[in-house]
């Protein structure tokens, strides 16, 4: 690494000789020391920073010229000693060889991107700030999140808050009291269609819905009505009568016929039970926030 000497200041090197007063004054070889010190430093100074003709330069070095564009330098990509005549210089980026030195030409100044300038990209030397950085991720995680919803998407939550904050986009809620059904064909063969709808929160069963009952009602009733009629005969009738009736008080003839006339009845019938109404038709559920991205 070089040295820099200090540079030594006129104090002291302006005092001309008194003839009164011989201490005073500058020696010539002050003026010649203060001279040296000069032309070193001022070397040394427009070495590091001034192109100079065959001179060594390091890797990294960066180097000026008063016939570079302004706020252009040329930084030091392969080290080596420059040539005898200065190179022509061109814009930023542009790489260019000098004897066995080669550059790159930088900006002087860096200055700061914008969230403009870092979205572009159009200048790849500007420099971003914390606070640019930080707005570019944060609208890199939401756009982030905005693209792995594509438009169709549906979005589910336990909270009312809309995806539209959360990601960005157009998002509308969907039709409330609707389970999602996938299409295609399913294993019974029936089809389902992207947008179909169908199904009943609740049912009334028609009768070709009802399974088969049959209700048969049959029987016979308990045997009853075994009797006889009792026959009355007038005395004067009593001769052309059989059997011969017994006679009364008043001397009339009482008779009976046999017993007879016991039976039974049989029935059938047929009921019905039920009250037509729609019974749930709804598998468990629990009710949740969902929305779908339309734009």
């Amino acid at each position: 690494m070089m040295a820099i000497e200090q540079l030594l200041t006129t104090d002291g090197i302006l005092d001309y000789p008194d003839a009164d007063n011989p201490s005073r004054g500058t020696t010539e070889q002050q003026f010649q020391e203060w001279l040296k010190n000069q032309n070193h430093v001022l070397g040394d100074v427009v070495k590091s920073t001034i192109w100079q003709p065959n001179t060594s330069y390091a890797e990294g070095q960066v180097i000026g010229s008063p016939n570079m564009t302004p706020n252009v330098v040329a930084k030091v990509t392969t080290e080596g000693i420059t040539g005898s005549s200065e190179p022509v210089w061109g814009d930023v980026g542009e790489s260019l060889n000098d004897g066995t030195v080669s550059y790159i030409l930088v900006p002087q100044t860096i200055t700061s991107a914008s969230l403009d300038d870092v979205t572009t990209g159009t200048d790849q030397y500007k420099a971003i700030t914390p606070v640019v950085m930080a707005q570019l991720l944060k609208d890199i995680y939401k756009q982030a999140k905005l693209d792995a919803h594509p438009v169709g998407s549906i979005y589910e939550s336990t909270s009312d808050q809309s995806p539209t904050d959360l990601f960005g986009g157009t998002w509308e809620p969907m039709e409330a009291g609707r389970v999602l059904v996938s299409a295609g064909t399913a294993s019974t063969g029936t089809v389902y269609n992207a947008g179909d709808k169908g199904g009943e929160e609740a049912h009334k069963l028609t009768e070709s819905e009802l399974p088969v009952t049959k209700i048969t009602v049959s029987g016979t009733t308990e045997e009853a009505g075994y009797h006889r009629h009792s026959i009355i005969t007038k005395a004067n009738e009593a001769k052309n009568t059989s059997p011969q009736p017994a006679f009364g008080d008043d001397g009339d003839k009482v008779g009976y016929t046999d017993y007879d006339g016991n039976h039974a009845h049989k029935f059938s019938g047929v009921g019905q039970f039920g009250g037509s109404i729609a019974h749930n038709n709804m598998q468990p559920y629990q009710v949740i926030y969902r929305w779908v991205r339309v734009a």
